[in-house]
């Protein structure tokens, strides 16, 4: 089965398209870095497809620009 990219997407949509598509999810966060705007906001930073047919997705903290 091909997997998409999920990287760049926000936690709920990566869960929604994880959840379509049958597959079991395993969340790593990453910590918010020091210098980190107050305005951020979670996003998918890599995933993994794991031997067992597990997604493991990486959260990262982005800053948010307007």
């Amino acid at each position: 089965m091909e997997i998409p990219s999920l990287i760049g997407f926000r936690p709920e949509e990566a869960e929604e398209t994880a959840d379509a598509l049958g597959l079991t999810l395993v969340w790593l966060e990453a910590p918010k870095p020091n210098l980190l705007p107050p305005q951020n906001e979670p996003r998918v930073g890599r995933q993994r497809l794991l031997e067992d047919g597990t997604l493991e997705l990486l959260k990262v903290f982005v800053p948010v620009i307007e």
